[in-house]
C-alpha cells in the first residue's frame, strides 16, 4: 500500500517537472524571438569577426573578415569599409577590435546602429597560388622558339631554371617574356619573366635558359682557302647545329654572288657572313654588256668599264656604238643595267 502510494507521488513530480520544462523552453524562445524583433525593429546591425581569416585582395573590407545580420543598405555600406591592406603572401597582419571600431565610426555609423562581436584583436593572412612551372616554360617558348619557328630552324629547351615555388595573390595568372636584351640565345642566357595576375604585374622572375637549335645552311664541301671566290658548287647545305644569330649564316644562294672569302674556311664548316665578302667583279677596260630597258622592253649594247665596280655599285661606262659615257649599276661580272 505505502509502495503503491510512493509511486504516484513520484509519477506526479515527474509530470510537473516535465510540464515546468516544457514552459521554462516555450518562455525562452518567446523572449529569443521578442528579442530578435526588437533588434530588427531599432534597425542595429550586428557584426561577427572570426580571430583569424583569409583574404583574396589587397585590400582587407569588413565584409570579408565578418558576417552581418541587419538592414540590406546598412550591411552593404559595412561590407565596403576598408580596414587597410593586406599583408604579403606568406605573412600575417594583425587588426585590433579599436580598430575596426574606428572604421565603422569614421564611415557614419553610430554606436546605436551597430553592435559588434569580435575578438580583442584578430589576424588576418593572404591567399596565393603557385606559378605553375608549364606558365613559366610556355612564356618562354612563345618569345623564342616561335620567333626561330618563323627562321626555319628547328630548336628546344635544354635547360630551364628559376626559383621554386613562387607564390603570387590569386587571381587569373598570365606571363611574358621581353628578349629583346638577349644578344644570342643559342648560348646561356637569362631573361625576366613577368608574371601578371588579373592583368597587373606582380613578379619578375629571372629564369636561366639554354637553347639547342639545329638549321640548314651552307657548309664547306671542301678546304677553302682565303680570298677565292665561293660559288653554290664549293658548298653543300646540311642541318647544322647553330650557335649563333641566325642571320650571321648563309643560307641564300643569292648571297653568294660576287663574294670571297676572308679567311679559309674548312670542309664542313659552315659559312656565315663575316667570313665572305664583296669583291670588284668589274675592273676598268673589262668588255661589259649594258642592259636598258623599261616595262618589257629590254636594249642590249656592248660597252668598257671605265671604273671598277661591286654588284650594286654605280660605275661609270661607255657605249662602244656611239662612245657615249653612260652611270650604270653593276648587275653581275660583265653586266651592267642602265634605266630609261
Amino acid at each position: 500500500m505505502i509502495r503503491h502510494a510512493l509511486n504516484i507521488i513520484t509519477c506526479v513530480n515527474i509530470q510537473l517537472f516535465q510540464l515546468h520544462t516544457k514552459f521554462a523552453a516555450a518562455f525562452f524562445a518567446a523572449a529569443f524571438v521578442l528579442l530578435a524583433g526588437s533588434a530588427q525593429t531599432s534597425g542595429q546591425t550586428v557584426i561577427r569577426v572570426a580571430g583569424e581569416t583569409s583574404v583574396e585582395r589587397e585590400q582587407v573590407l569588413l565584409g570579408a573578415v565578418s558576417t552581418m545580420d541587419g538592414p540590406a543598405d546598412a550591411t552593404g555600406r559595412l561590407s565596403r569599409i576598408s580596414l587597410g591592406y593586406a599583408p604579403a603572401i606568406g605573412l600575417m597582419r594583425e587588426i585590433r577590435r579599436d580598430q575596426i571600431v574606428l572604421a565603422i565610426r569614421a564611415a557614419g555609423f553610430s554606436e546605436n546602429d551597430v553592435r559588434i562581436e569580435s575578438p580583442a584583436s584578430i589576424v588576418i593572412r593572404r591567399d596565393g597560388q603557385n606559378v605553375p612551372d608549364e606558365l613559366i616554360r610556355n612564356a618562354v617558348e612563345k618569345e623564342f622558339l616561335t620567333r626561330l619557328a618563323s627562321n626555319r630552324v628547328e630548336a628546344r629547351i635544354t635547360r630551364l631554371s628559376f626559383p621554386p615555388n613562387i607564390q603570387v595573390p590569386k587571381g587569373e595568372l598570365g606571363a611574358t617574356v621581353n628578349g629583346s636584351s638577349v644578344r644570342n640565345i643559342f648560348m646561356p642566357f637569362s631573361v625576366p619573366v613577368e608574371v601578371r595576375v588579373n592583368g597587373r604585374l606582380v613578379r619578375s622572375i629571372p629564369v636561366t635558359c639554354e637553347i639547342e637549335a639545329y638549321a640548314d645552311v651552307f657548309t664547306a664541301a671542301k678546304d677553302l682557302p682565303a680570298g677565292a671566290s665561293v660559288t653554290e658548287r664549293d658548298l653543300r647545305r646540311e642541318k647544322t647545329r647553330i650557335d649563333r644569330p641566325i642571320n650571321d649564316y648563309v643560307r641564300d644562294p643569292n648571297s653568294l654572288r660576287g663574294v670571297a672569302l676572308t679567311r679559309g674556311v674548312w670542309s664542313g664548316a659552315a659559312l656565315t657572313g663575316d667570313s665572305i665578302a664583296s669583291v670588284a667583279v668589274i675592273k676598268p677596260g673589262d668588255p661589259i654588256r649594258i642592259e636598258a630597258g623599261s616595262g618589257r622592253m629590254r636594249i642590249i649594247v656592248n660597252g668598257e668599264a671605265k671604273a671598277a665596280g661591286r654588284i650594286g655599285d654605280r660605275i661609270s661606262v661607255k657605249n662602244s656604238q656611239t662612245g657615249t659615257i653612260l652611270q650604270a649599276t653593276v648587275i653581275d661580272k660583265g653586266i651592267v643595267r642602265i634605266g630609261l
